[in-house]
């Protein structure tokens, strides 16, 4: 699962697909793999399906189908290229924003450029993205990074080329960009 920045175009990907959508998250699945498109209430968790065709941006929205009490039979389907399946999801009530599913074929015009990192600058974004920045008056990421032997000052310095890259953000978390260049 690729994290996507929120673009204007693909905002309005999103937007043509769920019109009342206003939140930020959006990924992209170039995995190739069958979606189930399986769509009902069950447990306070859903998810909302709509294909959508580049180009023209037709949207059909697959209806719900079933209820947990009856077995639905949904096949699952493989997108074609050209086409996208926009999933919308609601986990225990929470919006756990869009997902584009796209065909391996499709994926290239949404796949951000490759980032080349050095083994400092991968240990240290992944710290952020694992751990807390303090807890409990300590600092968990450098204390980690000292256990892997990294030394603090270069622990910061790495810290601040990552920002300068807009890998990390002014405050240190992750970015999207950064999310991308260490999954």
């Amino acid at each position: 699962m690729i994290h996507l920045e929120a673009t204007p175009e693909i905002k309005v990907m999103a937007q043509k697909a769920f019109p009342s959508y206003t939140g930020r998250t959006f990924k992209l699945d170039n995995s190739g793999r069958p979606i189930s498109l399986v769509s009902h209430w069950s447990g306070g968790s859903r998810d909302y399906y709509v294909v959508l065709q580049l180009g023209s941006n037709d949207t059909k929205a697959i209806p719900q189908n079933g209820t947990m009490f009856d077995t639905v039979n949904v096949e699952p389907i493989s997108v074609p290229p050209g086409f996208l399946i926009v999933e919308h999801s609601i986990f225990c009530g929470k919006d756990m924003g869009i997902t584009f599913h796209v065909n391996p074929e499709t994926a290239l015009t949404f796949l951000p450029e490759p980032v080349s990192l050095t083994d400092a600058e991968r240990l240290v974004l992944t710290l952020t993205r694992n751990l807390k920045a303090s807890y409990d008056g300590r600092k968990p990421r450098v204390d980690e990074a000292i256990r892997q032997g990294m030394s603090k000052a270069n622990f910061e310095a790495t810290q601040e080329t990552l920002k300068i890259k807009g890998l990390l953000n002014k405050a240190g978390a992750i970015t999207i960009s950064g999310k991308n260049a260490i999954s």
